[in-house]
C-alpha cells in the first residue's frame, strides 16, 4: 500500500481483515513512495515504458444503418441515407498494453453531409471492454477536437479526416488531420483519470 492513508493503522487493519489471504506490504514513509514516483518520472520519463488502459478510448461516429445489428432509436437520415448515430468507434480497450508515445492507426472519417463544412470528434472513455454506441453505461465524454473548415467544393467522400490517439504517459493526444491539405488539430486529454 502506498499514499499518505496507507500510514493508518486503522486502513491498514481494515485491508488486512478484508483480505486475509493477501500478503498486504506497506514500505517506510509509504505517504512519500507516490511523491517520489512522479519527480521520478518527472526526471526519466522513459522510466515507464507502457501502461495498462483504464478504460476502452474511441470517438463517437455515425455508421451505414443495418437493421440486425443497430438500435432503432439511433437511427437518423442525412439526404437519404439511414445512418446509426452514437456509435462507439473502438481505438484501445481497458486492459490493453500502450508503449509511451505509441500511435493509434489511423481512422478515417468523412462528412455525413455534402453541405457540412466543418467536422469535429467526440472523444468517449468507457469503462465496458466494447461499447457498442457513446451512450452506454461507463461512457464519457473526455475531450473534443473541432478540425478546420472543410472545402465545399470538394465532394463528400474526399473531404476525409483521419484520426489517430497517441499514448504519451500521462496524457492522450488526439490528432485530426485533413487528409486532402494535411491540415491538422490536436487536443490533449487525460489517460490518467
Amino acid at each position: 500500500m502506498v499514499g499518505g492513508f496507507s500510514e493508518s493503522k486503522m486502513i491498514q487493519h481494515a485491508i488486512r481483515s478484508s483480505f486475509p489471504n493477501v500478503k498486504v506490504v506497506i514500505p517506510r514513509e509509504a505517504g512519500l513512495v507516490v511523491l517520489k514516483g512522479a519527480v521520478l518520472f518527472g526526471h526519466s520519463p522513459s522510466s515507464v515504458s507502457q501502461r495498462v488502459c483504464k478504460n476502452t478510448y474511441g470517438v463517437d461516429k455515425a455508421v451505414p444503418f443495418d437493421n440486425d445489428k443497430h438500435d432503432i432509436r439511433k437511427k437518423i437520415d442525412r439526404e437519404g441515407r439511414p445512418l446509426c448515430n452514437d456509435v462507439f468507434d473502438k481505438y484501445v480497450e481497458i486492459g490493453q498494453y500502450v508503449a509511451l508515445n505509441e500511435a493509434t492507426t489511423d481512422q478515417s472519417y468523412v462528412p455525413i453531409t455534402e453541405n457540412q463544412t466543418s467536422s469535429g470528434v467526440a472523444i468517449y472513455a468507457s469503462t465496458q471492454k466494447s461499447p457498442m454506441y457513446v451512450t452506454d453505461d461507463g461512457c464519457v465524454k473526455i475531450g473534443y477536437v473541432r478540425d478546420k473548415i472543410l472545402d465545399k467544393s470538394v465532394p463528400r467522400e474526399e473531404r476525409s479526416v483521419l484520426v489517430s490517439m497517441r499514448f504519451g504517459g500521462t496524457e492522450i493526444e488526439v490528432t485530426a488531420k485533413e487528409e486532402r491539405t494535411g491540415n491538422d488539430t490536436k487536443a490533449i486529454v487525460n489517460f490518467l483519470g
